[in-house]
């Protein structure tokens, strides 16, 4: 009930923003019936044995198509009704979400505004009754026991009853348009017809797309996938919005942008001319491009992946570093089919000043240097589809980052972190802190020097500092320009260990995806998660994930070398056995059926690692054999897989679903990985 009471006023701003009605059955000797199921939305598109109207669920309010309808006494009966569909109730989109469909947002609108004018006739109370007794779970009520029956007199198709909930169209003027606001002090506010203070971002739709899609086209959601294996046949409900820039053409669109900004397609340029010559109105530049990719108006869930048995999807938790990142995530790209990691570029949109990257650009140096590198490193994966780069809810969402930051604050009360598992944040923090101050000037590195190496005579101290310059050099992560004393020196440095515990559920299940991580720390908060009964008893499906537990994998760090065996399909098969391990963990439920599950798969497995053994025995041979062809850098490292009877399931995290998710998600994580690499 404590859950329940967080989102009960989840659906109030799309109520506001649309055409409201209340219609009257006073010239009607039949009048309106009262049902166990008083809230009834009524979509054209979804009938009532239609899985949308499967019990408890309902069609999505969100949905362009669906109607609000709540009788509020004999005589009269209140429609709600999406301001597009009521313009255009001939549109052939009604599954797809209105425009800035959002839960729990903020509006201003006239609400002295309410369509009174018309009164049904005792056919078109039927009508409406008719939809209220298909929609009921048990109970109906009327005041006589003849109208419990419309459906006598009502003959009509489904998606035909709608016509009289649709408000009359001359007066539709009272709804919509623009608002500005004034205030005392000065500033003013704007706000469209669909509540947006930004008004429409044209430069990120998609132009309308004419003719048939053929199936080797490019898949309308931007996946960058053919469109026969991507979203052909799906559902809308299945499908991520297809009328704007996707999140991986909104990455490509940024790095060109980066590109340009930096000059990087300048004939004779180096990345060491890039770090002399980094300035201020470059930093301020690329972040201001990435908020306006990212505005604040943006519904990142509409754009997330959805769930698809077919797909091998990974949620990469831990650190977003360039350090990192292809140990942890480009590795992994020939086991997995796709592979999710949260963007660490900062959104400006509602940082405060004295912190942003537009405001104080100056600060953000280093931090840019990383994130384009890192950006540069991952790009070639993003372009084929294999790796999402997505940018964090919470910073589009205020809210929704507030009730994420109260959640691990509460979940973390009394917690001491363990210095084991920040020991991969350390070392990464000595190397930013010794690239700091090989940063410092010639003057104060004598100096530092000095205080650390006293016995050292002049000449030593200048050898140790032309060597710090020349490793500074190197350094592609350090800047190559004279401090300057004062704040302006200061540089951000921010540790990416993303995303949280909660966000991190979120998302996996919106996205259909298992969580992997190679953090310590992460890896306690999920396994904590598991529910007292999970801990006491052991999971059915505990030999698959020991056996897994006891294989070693091998990996590729050279990403050169994974996009290509990615090209050609090597590692083709045990992706696929793991594909299947992960769409079984999800579908297969009955107890018998498991037991001979985890026999069967653990066999395919095996065949599977064995075959990817002789696979890597041939890769190795034929590099040996090429002169000058890329250099290969293999590691092994084992898999301690989690795999709980019913799942990951977290009551605070199915909150957050149902105040920001789509309708299809997973109702719990399937299973968890974390990865140990050979020291």
């Amino acid at each position: 009930m404590l859950e329940m009471q967080q989102i009960r006023q989840m659906h109030c701003t799309m109520w506001v923003e649309a055409v409201r009605e209340i219609v009257s059955a006073e010239d009607s000797d039949i009048k309106f019936l009262i049902t166990d199921h008083p809230i009834t939305i009524y979509n054209s598109d979804c009938p009532p044995n239609s899985t949308y109207c499967k019990y408890p669920s309902d069609p999505e309010i969100a949905f362009k198509g669906s109607q609000t309808i709540f009788p509020l006494d004999l005589n009269h009966c209140l429609i709600l009704t999406n301001l597009e569909y009521a313009q255009n109730p001939l549109s052939k989109d009604l599954l797809f979400n209105r425009t800035n469909a959002r839960h729990f947002g903020q509006t201003i609108a006239r609400i002295d505004t309410m369509i009174r004018s018309r009164k049904l006739k005792e056919k078109e109370v039927k009508t409406i009754n008719y939809i209220l007794k298909a929609r009921a779970r048990k109970y109906i009520v009327a005041a006589k026991k003849e109208w419990l029956f419309p459906e006598v007199d009502i003959q009509e198709n489904w998606s035909q009853l709608g016509q009289v909930l649709l408000p009359p169209k001359n007066e539709l003027y009272h709804f919509g348009g623009e608002m500005y606001l004034g205030y005392k002090n000065g500033t003013t506010h704007y706000q469209d017809a669909f509540g947006r203070t930004r008004g429409e971002s044209s430069y990120l739709k998609k132009p309308e797309r004419k003719g048939k899609i053929g199936p080797n086209d490019h898949c309308i959601c931007g996946s960058g996938k053919k469109y026969k294996k991507c979203c052909r046949g799906k559902d809308p409900a299945d499908i991520p919005l297809t009328t704007e820039r996707s999140i991986r053409e909104r990455n490509l669109m940024f790095y060109k942008i980066i590109a340009n900004i930096l000059c990087l397609t300048k004939k004779g340029r180096t990345w060491e001319d890039v770090r002399r010559e980094l300035s201020d109105e470059q930093v301020k530049d690329i972040h201001k491009a990435f908020g306006c990719l990212w505005p604040k108006e943006t519904n990142v869930v509409d754009l997330l992946p959805r769930p698809d048995q077919k797909v091998l999807r990974a949620l990469y938790t831990g650190l977003v570093d360039p350090r990192t990142i292809i140990r942890n995530v480009a590795s992994y790209s020939i086991y997995f089919d796709e592979i999710l990691v949260m963007n660490p570029f900062m959104n400006p949109t509602y940082v405060k000043p004295k912190f942003s990257p537009v405001e104080s650009p100056s600060q953000y140096k280093q931090e840019t240097l990383k994130n384009v590198i890192l950006f540069g490193q991952l790009m070639p994966f993003v372009e084929l589809g294999i790796v999402n780069i997505i940018p964090d809810p919470g910073s589009l969402n205020l809210r929704l980052q507030k009730q994420i930051w109260k959640m691990a604050e509460s979940r973390l009360k009394g917690y001491e972190l363990n210095s084991e598992h920040i020991k991969p944040m350390e070392e990464l923090f000595k190397d930013d802190f010794q690239r700091s101050m090989a940063g410092l000037s010639d003057t104060s590195l004598k100096r530092n020097i000095k205080a650390a190496l006293p016995d050292l005579s002049s000449k030593e101290i200048d050898a140790v500092l032309l060597y710090m310059k020349k490793k500074r050099l190197e350094d592609p992560l350090a800047l190559l320009q004279p401090t300057i004393s004062g704040k302006s020196e200061w540089q951000m440095s921010i540790t990416h260990l993303t995303p949280n515990f909660e966000l991190g559920f979120f998302l996996a299940q919106l996205t259909g995806s298992f969580i992997y991580t190679d953090n310590r720390h992460r890896w306690m908060e999920i396994t904590s998660a598991l529910s007292q009964v999970d801990k006491m008893k052991e999971s059915l499906w505990e030999p698959l994930a020991m056996y897994m537990r006891s294989l070693d994998f091998i990996y590729e760090i050279n990403p050169v070398v994974n996009l290509k065996m990615r090209k050609t399909g090597k590692m083709g098969l045990i992706r696929n056995v793991l594909r299947k391990i992960f769409m079984n963990v999800q579908n297969e439920h009955d107890p018998s059926r498991i037991i001979t599950l985890n026999k069967a798969l653990s066999e395919e497995l095996n065949d599977a690692h064995e075959k990817s053994e002789r696979e890597w025995e041939t890769i190795q041979k034929k590099s040996e054999e090429s002169v000058g062809d890329e250099i290969n850098f293999r590691y092994t490292g084992k898999i301690d897989c989690v795999i709980p009877s019913n799942g990951f399931g977290i009551n605070t995290v199915h909150r957050l679903l149902l105040s920001y998710g789509s309708i299809n998600y997973l109702k719990s994580v399937p299973m968890a990985m974390f990865v140990k690499y050979e020291e």
